[in-house]
């Protein structure tokens, strides 16, 4: 389902495609929690250990995404009247747990299109570590590392003149700053091994 527009990096949707919104039970929190396939978390009761201001809300509350690090969000789970552990986890992870089962060990939950605040369940899939990084490689959201045979044909192609650092950057696809640390930063004689890898 393709986004209607994107504001400071949170995704909005057509409200058609809110209607067709699923909610599920939060596993472990039952009764509690639900999580939908739009990448949402909802709490759908009050607990007698909540916050005051929670006694005045109208149920289910929609819970606030929390911005973690590299990018990713995390929800907060309450203790449910101390019956359970007070968590935060990681929003995709939590969809994919509701929706899909457990996620089995050695395994990740890796967004199709790169973007980590689509948590929406169409936009994930399990993939090994290996499989992962190498997604993060072809959409671009990590730079490969390159070999020292590749360094040297670097170097090479610079010097005839005919290529840019840019153009060079593409063509082995790493950054530029990979590209100008190899031909600019350090004198040629000093360049060792150590920076191609």
């Amino acid at each position: 389902m393709s986004p209607f527009s994107t504001i400071f990096g949170v995704t909005f949707y057509p409200l058609t495609c809110m209607s067709e919104e699923r909610w599920v039970p939060k596993p472990g929190y039952e009764g509690w929690y639900e999580v939908s396939d739009h990448g949402r978390t909802r709490k759908i009761r009050r607990s007698a250990t909540g916050p005051r201001n929670e006694a005045k809300s109208q149920f289910p509350i929609i819970l606030a995404r929390l911005l973690y690090k590299k990018g990713y969000f995390k929800c907060h789970f309450g203790s449910c009247d101390g019956t359970k552990p007070i968590k935060r986890m990681y929003l995709h992870r939590c969809v994919w747990e509701a929706f899909r089962g457990p996620i089995p060990a050695g395994m990740t939950v890796n967004h199709i299109d790169g973007d980590k605040a689509n948590n929406r369940l169409d936009n994930l899939e399990l993939l090994t570590n290996a499989e992962n990084s190498e997604h993060a490689f072809r959409i671009g959201l990590k730079k490969r590392k390159m070999m020292p045979e590749e360094g040297r044909q670097v170097r090479d192609l610079y010097r005839t003149g005919h290529w840019t650092m840019d153009d060079l950057a593409a063509l082995f696809g790493v950054s530029q700053s990979m590209i100008s640390a190899l031909v600019v930063k350090r004198p040629w004689n000093m360049l060792s091994d150590r920076w191609f890898t």
